[in-house]
């Protein structure tokens, strides 16, 4: 069996790393070139704030080769404030959003609210919207409270082909499960060591 790996990190517009990372000089515009020379996949962070104007995910795709990945985080607005019921349609339209990307776009990262905690009510909730999704859309769910930390969540996950976000340096236990056909992992650091 074999396996493509794609590795990149989270966001690529870090001014900082001019001079260290990208050349000195480099301006903005230069970035995702620069960047995508070196990695094959960015996460996306800026989605999660609003979503992107059309122009910028055209500009995305323009500037990447076509075996290049992004992975997308989904907006806040749908993975943490809209209504149960509107979520899988908000996806629908932020999916769409992201065709230009054509086969650059990878997976969608739905990182759920820590309040988010596993009970009867909320494991259905994510069930529907999980099989509203649109079919194309590959997702991974990364789940920010233990109470998730449960073969429940492992069943429903692989029910509806959707990838476990394996999560390495939160202050959460280390829940790893293989429930689609890729995985997803995020090392995010300690954060307190991060600050320093």
């Amino acid at each position: 069996m074999s396996a493509r790996v794609y590795l990149g990190t989270q966001g690529y517009s870090c001014p900082d790393w001019v001079g260290v990372f990208y050349p000195p000089g480099s301006r903005q515009e230069d970035y995702l070139p620069l960047y995508a020379h070196v990695f094959d996949t960015v996460e996306l962070d800026t989605t999660f704030h609003r979503p992107p104007k059309a122009s910028v995910v055209r500009s995305w795709a323009e500037h990447t080769p076509e075996s290049f990945r992004f992975a997308v985080r989904v907006p806040q607005h749908i993975a943490h404030d809209a209504r149960p019921l509107q979520m899988a349609e908000h996806l629908g339209g932020f999916f769409g959003a992201l065709e230009p990307l054509g086969p650059r776009l990878g997976p969608l990262l739905v990182q759920l609210p820590a309040e988010f905690t596993r009970d009867p009510d909320t494991l259905g909730l994510l069930d529907r919207f999980l099989s509203a999704r649109p079919a194309a859309a590959r997702l991974a769910v990364e789940f920010r409270h233990a109470s998730w930390h449960v073969p429940a969540t492992v069943e429903l996950l692989r029910k509806r082909g959707v990838a476990l976000t394996w999560t390495e340096g939160r202050e959460l236990p280390r829940f790893a499960q293989l429930t689609t056909d890729f995985l997803y992992v995020r090392w995010s650091g300690a954060r307190h060591e991060v600050a320093r």
